[in-house]
């Protein structure tokens, strides 16, 4: 069997900890896209409480309405 000499990387398209400028950018463009999704999101989410809050809704627990959770003999561990 005839020796195989190794394959060389071409210079410049691979770094030296494994990582190619394709695989950087594939990366980066990954991160932005998941950036502005969490924006749509926040931004829609606020637009909706407003809407709500138009419409005379409010979010959350009323006041008064039984014992807080802290108060109560279930321990942390088991609340859901």
């Amino acid at each position: 069997m005839p020796a195989t000499e190794p394959v060389q990387a071409k210079p410049g398209l691979h770094r030296p900890n494994g990582q190619s400028v394709a695989d950087k950018m594939l990366f980066m463009v990954a991160a932005m896209v998941a950036e502005m999704e969490r924006d749509l999101i926040s931004e829609r989410t606020l637009d909706g409480l407003a809407a709500a809050r138009a419409h005379g809704r409010t979010g959350g627990r009323h006041q008064g309405d039984g014992p807080s959770p802290s108060s109560t003999s279930v321990p942390t561990a088991l609340r859901w």
